[in-house]
């Protein structure tokens, strides 16, 4: 399963190039999940939550095994996977999780305003501002979970919700991008 970057506001899985270069490396099919974009009240979270959970038990009732699921996502697509898992983990009496995780450059902290490092802010070709704006708008019918669910990279996670007990995961990021601190 792939969910696209953009900030949780847009993008579109078959735009991104990383879902067709993990087919072409893997030979293995990707899901790419067009989950709604936090561009209005009606489409923030939890709707992109509610459009993972959904894309996932798809797969489950199409006959995947939830062990041999890999949830991919890149930036706000990263963030909505790492959201995704923690959920599933904090209800795991009741659902299942996947295997494995992929998160690459995720972003995991919505309250950082992103200009801690002069030097990311330098070589990122991310805009701060553009990032905090996103970060306002995916978190606007639920501010008070900005600084907990919605941003694990701080690790003030409340129960039920833990990093404990997650699915495999793969954290890439690089050491010059203003996600950096978060992740």
């Amino acid at each position: 399963m792939y969910f696209v970057g953009g900030g949780m506001v847009q993008g579109h899985p078959l735009e991104s190039p990383l879902p067709w270069s993990v087919m072409e490396v893997t030979k293995m099919p990707v899901f790419g999940v067009n989950f709604r974009k936090a561009i209005t009240p009606e489409t923030a979270f939890p709707a992109a939550l509610q459009d993972a959970v959904s894309a996932f038990y798809f797969l489950v009732d199409l006959g995947f095994k939830p062990e041999n699921i890999c949830m991919m996502g890149d930036s706000g697509g990263g963030g909505i996977v790492i959201t995704t898992v923690l959920y599933l983990r904090a209800w795991q009496d009741r659902l299942v999780r996947p295997g494995s995780c992929i998160l690459v450059s995720p972003f995991v902290d919505l309250i950082d305003d992103f200009h801690s490092d002069a030097d990311a802010l330098i070589l990122d070709i991310l805009n701060p501002t553009m990032c905090s704006i996103a970060a306002t708008q995916y978190t606007t019918n639920r501010p008070d979970l900005r600084s907990t669910l919605l941003s694990p990279g701080r690790g003030n996670l409340a129960a039920p919700y833990t990093l404990s007990g997650l699915p495999d995961m793969l954290v890439c990021y690089g050491d010059a991008e203003i996600f950096m601190p978060g992740i």
